[in-house]
């Protein structure tokens, strides 16, 4: 059984606006964190593949100063997909992503919302 792990994110927030590249702990955006506590979990093998879907280039490039400070490398060439900034909620990014994966041949059984 394949299982992929999804982190949607959303950069228009409409209570603290650009939340997810806000400093929040350790000099590290909100998105760092989440993404950092992920890959622990992808090390483990809870899953097989963990994949954030973002609505704004503004993310890729938060993490990718964020990596520079970090010991884990983030690989976000194969990890990092853009999607659509008109969904409603992270479930829409998520489906939009499936599809993107599934073109490509990437099928999964079991699917998280991270």
């Amino acid at each position: 059984m394949k299982v992929l792990a999804v982190i949607p994110a959303r950069l228009k927030s409409s209570r603290l606006p650009k939340k997810l590249i806000q400093e929040v702990f350790a000099n590290k955006p909100l998105i760092a964190l989440s993404y950092e506590n992920a890959l622990l979990l992808l090390k483990q093998k809870l899953f097989d593949r963990l994949v954030i879907a973002a609505d704004d280039i503004e993310i890729s490039h938060a993490l990718q100063q964020a990596e520079k400070h970090s010991s884990v490398a983030y690989h976000l060439q194969q990890n990092f997909v853009m999607t659509s900034s008109h969904h409603r909620n992270g479930s829409e990014r998520i489906a939009e992503l499936v599809k993107k994966l599934a073109l490509q041949g990437e099928n999964y059984d079991i699917v998280i919302n991270l």
